[in-house]
């Protein structure tokens, strides 16, 4: 399995497997609506999806990608 090597929010270094995740895996995680989600991803302020078909009508986001948008939005409560 594919991993990636991140730095978290204690700048400890943190190995997560890539995995893709649905909308409804990332709503849950965030907190975020269908339609916050993506007003932020319009904004520019939250990654944007990968498309998984050539139609783009199956779509996932990286968990990476997420973990670090969920740690930057903590880092910016202090």
């Amino acid at each position: 399995m594919k991993t990636i090597v991140l730095k978290d929010i204690t700048k400890n270094t943190v190995e997560l497997p890539l995995i893709f995740l649905r909308r409804k895996a990332v709503e849950q995680m965030t907190g975020l609506s269908k339609s916050s989600l993506y007003q932020q991803i319009q904004l520019g302020e939250f990654p944007a999806p990968v498309q998984l078909t050539k139609t783009g009508m199956a779509v996932a986001w990286l968990n990476t990608e997420v973990n670090l948008w969920m740690q930057s939005r903590i880092q910016q409560r202090k």
